[in-house]
C-alpha cells in the first residue's frame, strides 16, 4: 500500500506539533528578547538617569499638564493641543496616569515605562521579521538583538518625555503588518489595519506616515502588475491619501518660517545621510544600506518576485522609513542624525534584512544555479555583518560617549534646580559661557514655572529641600543633627539625619527625641534610611499621628550596623511625628529624616536594581530555548529515520 492511514496520521501529527513548536519557539524567544532589551535599558537608566525634567518637559508637563490636573480645572482639549508640530495624545495620557498612580512627577519612572515600551517595540519587530522570513526565528533574533538591544537612542532612553517614538513604532508596525498583509484593499483585514493607523496619529506628527507608505505600496503594486489592477486599489489609495492629508492638517504647525533657510541641497543631503545610517560615508552609504530594498523593487518590476503578503509588508515598511526620512530632511535638514530617530532607522535596517531574505528564498525556490544561490547567500551574510558591525561601532564610538555627556548635563541641571530652590541662586537657570545649555531655553519662564506651589509639591524630593522638622519633645543632646554616626559608617544618603553616637561618650549616649513633620499632600510614602543597632525594646523608631495614639513601628529584620539600610513607609497621618529612642549604652542608632517618594517607588527601585538580572534571565531563557529546540529536532530526525527504516521489509 502506497499510503497507510497510520502514516497519514503521523504526518498530520508532525505537522501540527511542528506548527505549535514554531509558535512556542517564537513566543519564548520573544520573552527572552523583551527581558534582554528591557534589562539593558534599565541598567543604563540606573547608571545615568537624573530626576530633573529636561527641556520640553518643563513647558509640556510642568506648566500645561500637571497643575490644572491637580487643581481640578483641567480642560480635556489640552490632550489634543499642539506640542510644536506634534499632537501627543497618548504620551499625555501616560504622563497623567503615572502622576495619578505614583503621586509625584518622576521623570525616572517615565524612563522606566518608556524602556518597557521600547521592549514591546523590539518584540513586535522580531515577530514581524519572523513572519516575513517564514520562520527563520533564530536569524531574526540575532538581527533584533543587534538592532534593538543596543541603546542607540540615548535621547529616548534618558528623557522620559520621549515615549512618543516607541509608541509610534508600535502603532506603525501593527498598521503596516495588518493592512499591507491583507489579500486585497477594502477587505476585513485591511479595515482592521486602520485601528492602529488612526491611533498612531495621537503619538506624534509622524504617526500618520504608515498611510502614505500603504498608499505607495498599492501604487507600486498596480504599476508592477497592471493585469491585476482593481478598483479596490484605487479606492484604497484614495482613502489613505485623504486620511494622510487630514492628519497632516491636524498636525501642521502654525508657522514654518524656521525652515525657510534650508536649501533643497541641504534637505537632499539630509535625506541621504538619514538613509545611510549606520554606514555613513558622507551620505553615499545609502547605496549599501538600502541595497536589498533597491534590489527587491527591481525584482518586483521585472516580475521575479511574486507580490504576496510578505513582499507587500516589506515594501510598505521600506516606504514608511523613506517617508520619515523625507519629512525629517525637509523639517530639520540635519546632516547628523539625532539619536531620537534611531527607532525609525532600526525599522529601515530590519526591512532591508527582510528584503535580503526574500531575495534569497526567491533564488532558491526559483531553481537558480547553485553558484548564484551561493552568491546571494554570501551577499546576505556580508551585508548583515557590515551593517551590524557598523551599528556596534557607531554605538561605541559616537552614541555611548554622547549618552554620557547627556547624563552629565542632566545631572548639572539637577544641581542647578536644587540650588535655586534651596538658596535662590538662579545662575544655573540662564545660559552663559559656563552653562551653555540650561534646563530650559528661557530661564525667566522656568522661574515662573517653579513658582507654582502645586508644581513644587509634585517635584521629586531630590530636587528640593526636605520640609523642616520641629523638635516637639526629648533631649536634642541625645541625638545630634547631621552627625552622631560612627566613623566606620559611610556617609548618609542625604541630609538632614540624626545620630546618637556622640563624642566623647560614643555609643554610651542615650535618650529620646520626637520630631514633627508637616508631610506632603502629593504622596503618603516616604523613604527613611537607618544605621546602627535598632532593636524592639531599646533603640527604636516609631511613627505617630499628632496625638500619639496611632503608631507605626519601623524595625529592620537585621541590624544595619555600619551600612545604611533603606525603608519605604506609608504614613497616612498629616501631620505626623517620629519618636526616636536609644536606651542602650553599648549601642548607637542613626536615621535620616523622611523624604517623600511616589507610590510606585518600591516597584521602580526593584526594576532598576535588577536590570542586569533581567538580562541574565533573558539570556538563560534564550539558551534554554535553543537547547530544547535542538533536542526536539534531533528527536524528530531519529523518529523519522525509524519510520522510514521500518517500512523496508
Amino acid at each position: 500500500m502506497k499510503n497507510s492511514f497510520r502514516e497519514f496520521l503521523s504526518k498530520c501529527t508532525r505537522g501540527i506539533v511542528g506548527g505549535l513548536g514554531r509558535s512556542r519557539e517564537i513566543g519564548l524567544l520573544s520573552v527572552a528578547l523583551f527581558l534582554i532589551v528591557f534589562g539593558v535599558r534599565l541598567v543604563w537608566i540606573h547608571d545615568m538617569a537624573s530626576p530633573a525634567p529636561f527641556w520640553d518637559q518643563w513647558d509640556a508637563e510642568g506648566q500645561i499638564l500637571y497643575p490644572p490636573w491637580v487643581e481640578g480645572h483641567f480642560d480635556w482639549r489640552t490632550l489634543f493641543d499642539r506640542h510644536n508640530e506634534h499632537r501627543i495624545l497618548f504620551p499625555r495620557l501616560i504622563f497623567l496616569a503615572l502622576l495619578d498612580a505614583h503621586g509625584i512627577w518622576d521623570p525616572i519612572l517615565q524612563m522606566v515605562v518608556s524602556a518597557g515600551l521600547h521592549g514591546l517595540f523590539a518584540v513586535l519587530l522580531f515577530v514581524l521579521l519572523c513572519h516575513l522570513t517564514r520562520g527563520a526565528a533564530r536569524l531574526c533574533l540575532v538581527v533584533a538583538l543587534g538592532l534593538a538591544a543596543v541603546p542607540m537612542d540615548y535621547e529616548n532612553l534618558l528623557c522620559g518625555f520621549q515615549n512618543s517614538f516607541p509608541l509610534m513604532g508600535l502603532f506603525g508596525l501593527a498598521a503596516i503588518w495588518v493592512a499591507a498583509g491583507a489579500a486585497r484593499p477594502l477587505g476585513v483585514r485591511w479595515w482592521l489595519g486602520w485601528l492602529p493607523l488612526v491611533l498612531g496619529v495621537g503619538t506624534m506628527a509622524g504617526g500618520f506616515f504608515p498611510a502614505l507608505a500603504l498608499a505607495g505600496m498599492l501604487i507600486v503594486e498596480a504599476l508592477a502588475a497592471p493585469q491585476m489592477r482593481t478598483k479596490a486599489q484605487v479606492w484604497g489609495v484614495g482613502l489613505l491619501m485623504l486620511f494622510a492629508f487630514g492628519a497632516l492638517a491636524f498636525h501642521l504647525p502654525e508657522s514654518t518660517e524656521a525652515n525657510i533657510h534650508h536649501s533643497w541641497w541641504d534637505r537632499l543631503r539630509g535625506l541621504f545621510v538619514f538613509l545611510s545610517w549606520p554606514v555613513g560615508a558622507g551620505g553615499w552609504g545609502w547605496l549599501l544600506v538600502q541595497l536589498p530594498t533597491l534590489a527587491g523593487l527591481v525584482a518586483i518590476f521585472m516580475g521575479r518576485l511574486v507580490l504576496d503578503s510578505r513582499v507587500r509588508i516589506a515594501m510598505a515598511l521600506s516606504f514608511w522609513v523613506a517617508v520619515h526620512a523625507l519629512a525629517i530632511a525637509y523639517a530639520r535638514s540635519e546632516a547628523v542624525i539625532a539619536s531620537r530617530y534611531f527607532p525609525i532607522n532600526v525599522c529601515g535596517l530590519a526591512a532591508n534584512f527582510a528584503w535580503a531574505v526574500l531575495l534569497l528564498r526567491w533564488a532558491v525556490a526559483g531553481g537558480a544555479i547553485v553558484r548564484r544561490q551561493a552568491i546571494v547567500r554570501g551577499a546576505l551574510i556580508a551585508w548583515s555583518v557590515v551593517v551590524l558591525g557598523a551599528v556596534l561601532s557607531d554605538f561605541l564610538v559616537v552614541q555611548a560617549p554622547a549618552a554620557r555627556s547627556l547624563a552629565w548635563l542632566k545631572n548639572q541641571h539637577t544641581v542647578s534646580i536644587r540650588r535655586y530652590l534651596s538658596v535662590g541662586d538662579d545662575r544655573g537657570l540662564y545660559q552663559s559661557k559656563e552653562n551653555p545649555l540650561p534646563p530650559l531655553s528661557n530661564g525667566g519662564r522656568l522661574k515662573k514655572i517653579l513658582g507654582s506651589k502645586t508644581l513644587l509639591d509634585l517635584l521629586p524630593a531630590d530636587l528640593k529641600e526636605a520640609p523642616p522638622s520641629t523638635v516637639v519633645a526629648g533631649d536634642e543632646r541625645a541625638f545630634v543633627r547631621n552627625g552622631g554616626v560612627d566613623a566606620r559608617t559611610g556617609p548618609a544618603p542625604h541630609q538632614p539625619y540624626w545620630g546618637s553616637f556622640l563624642p566623647p561618650a560614643g555609643s554610651a549616649a542615650t535618650g529620646e527625641l520626637t520630631l514633627e513633620f508637616a508631610g506632603t499632600p502629593a504622596t503618603q510614602w516616604v523613604e527613611i534610611w537607618m544605621a546602627g543597632a535598632p532593636s524592639p525594646k531599646g533603640s527604636s523608631l516609631e511613627i505617630q499621628d499628632a496625638t500619639g495614639r496611632r503608631k507605626i513601628r519601623l524595625l529592620p529584620e537585621e541590624r544595619p550596623g555600619d551600612q545604611w539600610k533603606r525603608f519605604l513607609v506609608r504614613i497616612p497621618y498629616r501631620p505626623y511625628r517620629i519618636k526616636i529612642a536609644d536606651r542602650f549604652a553599648d549601642r548607637w542608632f542613626a536615621f535620616t529624616e523622611p523624604k517623600a517618594v511616589g507610590h510606585l517607588e518600591r516597584e521602580k527601585k526593584w526594576l532598576l536594581d535588577n536590570g542586569m538580572n533581567l538580562v541574565l534571565v533573558g539570556g538563560a531563557l534564550l539558551l534554554l530555548c535553543l537547547f530544547v529546540e535542538g533536542v526536539l529536532s534531533l528527536g524528530v530526525r531519529s523518529e523519522t529515520a525509524g519510520l522510514s527504516g521500518g517500512r523496508r521489509e
